[in-house]
């Protein structure tokens, strides 16, 4: 009877001692034949986990559509010969010859076009018949919407090729220049045609910048404006 416990015990000692022999090889085997699903996650630049969007659909009203352009648009005809600089200063400015917290009127309106409006608005703005006297007369513009703008197609949203929502306004903004040093003032009437396309939510056409970032608004919506033209009148 003695010798079958002693045997009972040995068995368990050696089956005990091979366990826990094989428990961290069998470990390193299992770690080295076993390859564990792969998961992948996209966050945005905020750190946060992106979420898909249908850019297909929109959960905005068609008022606040005509808000956010009017408020571009103003945004856009907001500014002063310190807003504005010469093409040359601008470049000093980017290049850090410069130093400057005030954002600049491309970088204060940036966020809300596409890249190619965006290059399309400056020169518009660098055109304009109003320039040469805003540096002159280190003037100023101030602009005044009495109508929100209307959309071509009133019935439905159209798809682009990138099966993004977009739509055509029309609208305008009589665009007031100040001239204080010579005590005077000018209106202009600005005639616009906008695009406004649907965009994911957290967008930013960004590049090195200047300034003191928290002057410009980012745009976290839904649009931006990706085609702009205009044309201006001189108003009494």
């Amino acid at each position: 009877m003695a010798k079958r416990k002693d045997k009972l015990w040995q068995y368990l000692y050696v089956t005990s001692f091979f366990a826990i022999l094989l428990t961290p090889v069998g470990f390193i085997a299992f770690n080295e034949l076993y390859s564990p699903e792969v998961k992948s996650a996209l966050f945005n630049r905020n750190n946060g986990l992106y979420q898909n969007e249908d850019l297909t659909k929109t959960d905005s009203h068609e008022g606040e559509v005509k808000q956010y352009i009017v408020d571009v648009m103003e945004d856009t005809f907001d500014f002063s010969y310190l807003d504005f600089v010469t093409d040359s200063d601008y470049q000093k400015l980017i290049n850090g010859e410069k130093d400057q917290d005030i954002p600049d009127l491309r970088d204060f309106i940036r966020p809300h076009y596409s890249s190619k409006a965006h290059k399309k608005v400056v020169r518009l703005l660098s055109d304009a018949p109003w320039v040469s006297m805003l540096y002159r007369d280190r003037g100023y513009i101030k602009p005044v919407t009495s109508q929100p703008p209307i959309r071509r197609n009133s019935n439905s949203w159209s798809t682009n090729s990138q099966g993004r929502l977009y739509g055509i306004y029309d609208g305008s903004v009589v665009a007031r220049l100040m001239l204080p040093d010579r005590s005077d003032s000018r209106r202009y009437r600005v005639d616009y045609t906008v695009t406004i396309t649907r965009k994911p939510l957290l967008f930013e056409n960004s590049r090195k910048q200047y300034f003191f970032q928290p002057l410009v608004k980012r745009n976290v919506g839904e649009w931006f404006l990706t085609d702009v033209e205009w044309s201006i009148s001189r108003v009494m």
